[in-house]
């Protein structure tokens, strides 16, 4: 695994050489820029895909925003992939705090799970999560690509996520998604900004 992990790492650093073609959405005080949905390009993004929106206030005082896509033709029940960028404000902490949230709620929900950081900064987090199978669904495992970005008092998040066959960490020809499909994605989310250059 710590093979596969070292040369993902060496894959995603590499520039990629197209930056056209973003989807424009704002978010709270910022507009952040994305790359669409893996199966699809900027414009035919809607078409291609199912998609849920949705900004309301949240249980602890916060107000959140989702905007998700799958493959046309999956249902969100039962998705074999998803895209999303959401964001929710105010919160405080680091990117970095909330990465790591997010790989103990994996630990809870997971047999065994593998938290792999790509780019490692208090307010900017590029990382890929292993859920080698859900606890409550042992047949099924999972990869997350995952960009956390925190902009003053604003938390960004733009992922993917990949349902396959449950595996074991050590093959990584089980895993759902090959390590060049890994490397790519990275690229993927890592791409995220925000307008101007913030």
């Amino acid at each position: 695994m710590h093979r596969l992990l070292a040369l993902l790492l060496c894959l995603a650093t590499q520039t990629s050489a197209q930056d056209t073609g973003l989807i424009s959405v704002q978010t709270y005080a910022h507009t952040t820029l994305f790359a669409p949905p893996p199966w699809s390009s900027a414009a035919l993004a809607a078409q291609s895909s199912e998609v849920f929106r949705q900004q309301a206030p949240t249980q602890n005082g916060t107000d959140f925003f989702l905007l998700e896509f799958i493959p046309k033709g999956q249902s969100f029940e039962t998705w074999i992939e998803l895209y999303a960028l959401t964001a929710e404000t105010p919160l405080d902490g680091t990117a970095r705090g909330y990465r790591d949230g997010m790989a103990r709620n994996y630990q809870t929900a997971c047999r065994d799970t593998a938290l792999q950081p790509v780019l490692d900064e208090p307010d900017r987090q590029v990382f890929v999560l292993f859920c080698t199978a859900y606890n409550g669904d042992p047949e099924v495992g999972e990869i997350a690509v995952m960009h956390y970005r925190k902009a003053g008092d604003v938390l960004i998040r733009n992922y993917y996520h990949k349902r396959g066959e449950a595996y074991v960490l050590g093959d990584a020809a089980a895993l759902p998604l090959s390590r060049d499909e890994i490397a790519q994605l990275i690229r993927h989310v890592g791409s995220m900004r925000l307008a101007g250059g913030e």
